[in-house]
This record gives C-alpha cells, sequence and structure tokens, in this order.
C-alpha cells in the first residue's frame, strides 16, 4: 500500500501516463473508430431499444432469480439492492479480463458484507449459474427444431417449447422483498 504522501506524488505522473496511452491508442486504431462510426449510421434504432429493454428485463430476472434463492435460503434482501448487485457484477464481468472471476468474488464479498452465510451465498451462485445457463441450453438443443432443419429433437417440439419458459414461470410466481 502507498503512503499518502507517495500516492499524491505518482498520481499525477499516473494520471499522465494514463491519458497518453488512451491518445496514442486512438490514434493507432482511428480508422476503427470512423469504421465503427459509419456502422452506428446504420443502426436501426428500433433493433436497439429493443434490445435495450430485453437486456434490462434479463437483468431484472436474474436479481429475482437470486433473490428467490437468498429468500428460500432464509437470507433475503431487497429488490433495489439485488438490482444494483446484478447490474455491478455484470459491468466488472464485462470490462476486466477474467471479469467473471472478479465480479462472482466481488459479488460473495457484497452478500457477505449483507450478512448472507457462506453456505447460501454459495448455493444461490450455483443454482443461479445452473438456472440461467439452462435456457440457453434450450435454445441451442431447439435449434434442431427450426423448419427445414429436421434432426434427433424435431419429435420433442412441445416438451423444448415448454421447457423454454419454465425458468420464466419459477421467477415470476412470487415476489422478491
Amino acid at each position: 500500500m502507498l503512503h499518502a504522501g507517495t500516492w499524491k506524488r505518482v498520481r499525477p505522473v499516473l494520471t499522465v501516463v494514463v491519458l497518453v496511452a488512451a491518445v496514442v491508442l486512438v490514434a493507432e486504431h482511428r480508422g476503427d473508430i470512423a469504421n465503427a462510426v459509419a456502422h452506428l449510421r446504420r443502426v436501426d434504432w428500433r433493433w436497439l431499444a429493443a434490445a435495450v429493454v430485453l437486456e434490462a428485463l434479463s437483468m431484472v430476472t436474474f436479481a429475482r432469480l437470486q433473490g428467490r434463492l437468498l429468500t428460500a435460503g432464509g437470507g433475503g434482501l431487497r429488490m433495489p439492492f439485488l438490482l444494483a448487485l446484478t447490474v455491478a457484477a455484470n459491468s466488472i464481468s464485462s470490462t476486466l479480463p477474467g471479469g467473471v472471476a472478479f465480479a462472482a468474488a466481488w459479488e460473495f464479498e457484497q452478500l457477505e458484507r449483507h450478512g448472507i452465510r457462506r453456505i447460501i451465498r454459495v448455493w444461490a451462485f450455483l443454482v443461479a449459474g445452473a438456472v440461467s445457463s439452462f435456457p440457453l441450453f434450450l435454445l441451442l438443443a431447439s435449434g434442431g427444431l427450426a423448419p427445414g432443419a429436421p434432426g434427433p429433437l424435431s419429435p420433442l417440439g412441445l416438451a423444448v417449447a415448454l421447457l423454454l419458459a419454465l425458468p420464466l414461470v419459477v421467477v415470476c410466481r412470487a415476489p422478491c422483498r
């Protein structure tokens, strides 16, 4: 850990180094940036709005899932906190290299700070991970059911459709605190 006096001297130098690195990166990748801006001009804003709404619903659904699991284990937390925790952990996961590990560790610590026992935290993480991965499995499995793509799953079309709805039904049955 740096001493306060040392940090006061080092901080301006680090700030300049980071700013210079940012300017160099932008200069080196200005073609990529111009290309990205050109692509943004062709965005269908209706699809972008739909994606933002669906992502927000995804975050709320995952926060509700965690809330239900924690409540079932005897350690319920309020929904605004769970939603903030979910969004923050997702941000860490998406922005840092190896972010999934950092996000899980950070979220685990936050739950501990709010009095959730270790066994409940572990259980909630494992079950939430399994439940949130299950729809992806069903989506991949249902790919064989697409029109014109007969496969070994085609007789299971109705079962797969019902299984796709199961996680949503479970999460929405009762409100979190």
